[in-house]
This record gives structure tokens, C-alpha cells and sequence, in this order.
């Protein structure tokens, strides 16, 4: 029996407690919290969270279409004249012939490259390469690779490792200087391009390898 009422004395207690709570609760002031201010900094937080998402999202997206527009872009680029130029230019086998507007095939130069006989034979044959052929094969594409990247086509990391190494040949080769020389005395400004990919893919690497 003492139990019994022991129990029932906690269960009012319980039932007090929360009707007392329930009172507190329907008698609170939420105004204080629920202010426009407040209101105004709750939704000023969601719209940045938002413009964040949204941010990463296409920064994800154009990541993907820079990838994809450089894979389409290598395939036209990578022809086979353009491998045979940068060849040549990498092994010094090729002069620039300003009286003929050409770039010559040095024959002995061939020699000290490793290719197929059949290959090797070819290019002995051919003799040179013209201007119009170097711009449409290698030089004109290079440039549009600046173009490319001063219209945020690109970014300076993919260029750097998808060109980097080709820019340098075409730059540092003497055959390509003199015809760049050759060619400003009429327009001073071609091939700008070319030299300002090699001036910031040369600042990237030393970001990179600075990290």
C-alpha cells in the first residue's frame, strides 16, 4: 500500500513537472528570436551556401568541358606533319631559308635519328617544309592554344602539361627564331602568343615546384 502511494505521489510530481514545462513553453517570448534582423542573417547564410554550391558545381563543369575541349583539340593537333616538325625541330635537323621562304631538311641530321629506314628515306625526299605548311601544322595551332587561354578556353595547368615540352622545342629552336625574326619585319606582333604560353607555363612550373 506504502508503495502504491509512493508511486502515485512520483506521477503527479511527473505530470506536474510537465504541465509546468508545457506552460513555460507556451508563455516564452519567441519574438525576441524570431526578428527580422535575425531573419535577414538566416537567409543571407543560406543564399551564400547556395552561391557556393553553385560555384562548385561549375567550376567541376568546366574542368570536365576544358578537359574534353583540350582531348578534341590534341587530335587535330597531333597530325603527322606536326610529329615530323617537332622531330626535325628537336634535333636541329631543320634550317630556315629566308630567300626561298622555307625551312630546309638537313640530310645528315636524319642520320642521328632513331626511325624507321622507310621513314628517314621519306623526309631525305621531301627536302623541306614551307612556311605555310610550319604555321599550319604546328605554329598557327600554338598560337590558337593562347588564344585559347586568354579566353578561359583553357587553364594554364593543362596547357602546361599537354604543351609545355613543345612550346619549349619551338621557342628555343634557331630555325623557328630566325623565321620569327624574319617574318616581324612586316608584322611585330606575330607569334606573341607562342612566346607568352612559354612565359607563363615557365612561371607555373615554378609555383609548382616551389609547393
Amino acid at each position: 500500500m506504502f508503495n502504491y502511494v509512493i508511486c502515485d505521489v512520483l506521477t503527479c510530481q511527473v505530470v506536474a513537472n510537465d504541465a509546468t514545462n508545457q506552460t513555460a513553453l507556451g508563455t516564452f517570448d519567441w519574438s525576441s528570436i524570431i526578428t527580422d534582423t535575425n531573419i535577414q542573417i538566416i537567409l543571407t547564410i543560406i543564399a551564400v551556401i547556395g552561391v557556393w554550391l553553385a560555384w562548385r558545381q561549375l567550376r567541376l563543369q568546366n574542368k570536365i568541358s576544358s578537359a574534353d575541349f583540350l582531348h578534341r583539340f590534341n587530335v587535330d593537333f597531333f597530325s603527322d606533319e606536326c610529329r615530323d616538325l617537332i622531330m626535325l625541330l628537336n634535333n636541329e635537323a631543320l634550317l630556315f631559308n629566308e630567300e626561298n621562304d622555307c625551312f630546309d631538311i638537313v640530310e645528315t641530321a636524319l642520320e642521328n635519328i632513331k626511325m624507321p629506314e622507310k621513314r628517314r628515306i621519306e623526309l631525305k625526299n621531301r627536302k623541306i617544309f614551307t612556311m605555310y605548311e610550319a604555321d599550319d601544322y604546328l605554329l598557327g595551332p600554338l598560337e590558337q592554344v593562347y588564344y585559347f587561354y586568354k579566353h578561359g578556353l583553357l587553364d594554364i595547368s593543362l596547357i602546361y602539361e599537354s604543351f609545355g615540352w613543345y612550346i619549349d622545342v619551338v621557342c628555343d629552336n634557331k630555325a623557328i627564331k630566325n623565321y620569327v625574326i624574319s617574318c616581324r619585319k612586316d608584322n611585330i606582333d606575330i607569334y606573341d602568343g607562342i612566346e607568352s604560353l612559354k612565359k607563363l607555363c615557365e612561371e607555373f612550373e615554378t609555383k609548382k615546384n616551389s609547393k
